[in-house]
């Protein structure tokens, strides 16, 4: 009943809405997957010795329709508001605090209440450098098989240090998000995350351009000074591959683009009792960017493939029965992305994602539409007079 009215209401807008926002190639946002969900990190050297009050919000609506051994059917509605203050202490080093708040529909309490508290400093035009609360998630660009996008809605809130690169033919993040710090004699493990996504232009012309990829993610748990009896461990995934794009300038086709990725997981701590010590996935996209949205067609076939923060969907185990186990899997994907620009700081998404399961024949699927607020005025101006003298 709810996918019948979907279908009614949302289509047509897709349809006849002239005013469509492409998710924005790699010269405008960082990376192209999940463009649409990426902050613009830079820092603007005219804000130098003002303040400023911003407001990031995610409103979402996720209806996940699927009934396989992988991953459980689910909706997610709610939003998360991030209210901070940034305060612009030199025109290459900003200063931000606030409050990370996740809530869920339906339920009266706030499942997340976390400060934000950053310190950014651009080292130079090429190398931005961050610690405390860093840029998560969407911002990665990191493939679905090794980081699943539903991250973004429920974990959209990472700690630690990051380093952002552009330069003309390079961009790159490389990070630690330290999710659990342990005391000594604590009962629990430390935990945290690592990555790096680097993306180098071979060849860049005006209307084709040739690169290639490299993504690593390491997840540890462990600790020297816990109490915890348990073995530590640490996953890794790692993804390198090409990517080809053309350019169009038609009144339909705007891009188009070919990607192929290799994907491996990698278990480092071989004495824990686990199923999986290895695994490989090849993944291949094909990408069409229209003036009435974005599609794309990606094909993943694998063999003992898990990733710990991945897409269910395309790994070997279950996400939801701890002894189910399929060695082989083979998965087409299918997605469309809608993107209006209501205002300069309100967007509206839609996402559709079928995924279609060639060994159980099964054809599942995901909707999700989402109302993303980004803003920030003028506060104050800090009243900093010559330099003290000590």
């Amino acid at each position: 009943m709810l996918n019948n009215w979907f279908k009614i209401l949302i289509i047509p807008l897709i349809l006849f809405q002239p005013n469509v926002l492409l998710a924005q190639s790699n010269d405008l946002m960082r990376w192209g997957d999940y463009a649409a969900f990426q902050e613009d990190y830079r820092i603007d050297s005219t804000m130098y010795d003002q303040f400023y009050i911003r407001i990031q919000n995610a409103n979402f609506f996720k209806n996940n329709e699927y009934a396989n051994e992988f991953k459980i059917g689910s909706s997610l509605t709610g939003l998360f508001l991030e209210p901070s203050i940034d305060y612009y202490a030199g025109p290459k080093t900003r200063i931000r605090a606030g409050v990370h708040f996740l809530k869920y529909n339906g339920r009266d309490e706030i499942d997340r209440v976390a400060p934000v508290l950053t310190v950014q400093h651009a080292l130079n035009e090429h190398i931005n450098m961050i610690f405390g609360t860093i840029y998560g998630t969407a911002n990665h660009g990191l493939k679905e098989p090794i980081f699943g996008f539903e991250k973004y809605l429920t974990e959209n809130y990472e700690n630690g240090v990051q380093f952002l690169l552009d330069y003309p033919d390079l961009i790159g993040d490389i990070w630690l998000n330290w999710e659990q710090f342990i005391k000594e004699g604590d009962p629990f493990q430390e935990k945290f995350t690592a990555g790096m996504n680097i993306y180098l232009d071979l060849y860049k012309g005006q209307r084709f351009r040739f690169g290639i990829p490299f993504q690593a993610l390491f997840r540890h748990k462990g600790g020297q000074i816990d109490s915890f009896t348990l073995p530590g461990g640490t996953q890794s995934n790692f993804v390198q591959g090409f990517k080809m794009q053309w350019i169009q300038d038609s009144r339909f086709i705007k891009h188009l683009s070919l990607e192929q990725d290799w994907c491996q997981f990698l278990e480092i701590n071989l004495g824990t009792n686990i199923k999986i010590t290895e695994g490989f996935g090849n993944f291949s996209v094909f990408t069409l960017g229209t003036s009435i949205g974005e599609f794309s067609l990606g094909y993943w076939k694998s063999i003992d493939f898990f990733a710990p923060q991945g897409e269910g969907l395309f790994l070997s185990t279950s996400s939801y029965q701890p002894d189910f186990y399929m060695p082989e899997r083979e998965v087409l994907s299918i997605k469309y992305q809608y993107q209006y620009k209501i205002n300069n700081f309100l967007d509206f998404v839609l996402r559709i994602e079928p995924y279609y399961d060639f060994h159980s024949g099964r054809l599942d699927h995901s909707f999700s539409f989402l109302l993303l607020v980004d803003k920030s005025f003028f506060l104050a101006k800090a009243l900093s007079g010559p330099p003290v003298s000590y």
